[in-house]
């Protein structure tokens, strides 16, 4: 008649290890937040006062359209210093379009770019968009 017993109480102590074990082995999502700077370039000489507009997920590319709002998510402009950042960009494909104007062929400009953020990409990212003109 024992045995009913230990084996009865085996089993509440198997179950409340499985219990405390699997509880204790919770696996943390990892965060991935990326910053990326990009400078535009045409030939060698970077370009300012770009517009660059990036959009994150998805395969394709959106080009460029005339209201370039209605399909990225957000624009910033390079400045003086030919340069601009886009920080907290997570997992997934980013796609990056610039825009603006070369005083130096004085006509309009225009490029893209496509990175894919994943577990092994450097939490900053310094990347030249190479631009040209827009035939």
């Amino acid at each position: 008649m024992r045995c009913p017993k230990v084996l009865a109480r085996l089993l509440t102590l198997l179950l409340f290890s499985v219990i405390i074990g699997s509880s204790a082995c919770k696996r943390e999502a990892i965060v991935i937040a990326v910053e990326v700077c990009l400078s535009c370039e045409h030939h060698g000489v970077p370009n300012p006062d770009m517009t660059v507009y990036h959009k994150g997920g998805g395969d394709d590319h959106p080009g460029f359209r005339q209201n370039m709002l209605s399909v990225y998510d957000s624009l910033r402009q390079t400045g003086l210093r030919h340069r601009t950042c886009f920080g907290q960009l997570g997992p997934g494909t980013h796609h990056f379009a610039a825009e603006g104007y070369d005083p130096l062929i004085r006509d309009s400009v225009i490029g893209t770019l496509q990175l894919v953020v994943d577990t092994r990409t450097p939490l900053t990212q310094e990347l030249v968009m190479e631009i040209s003109e827009r035939h």
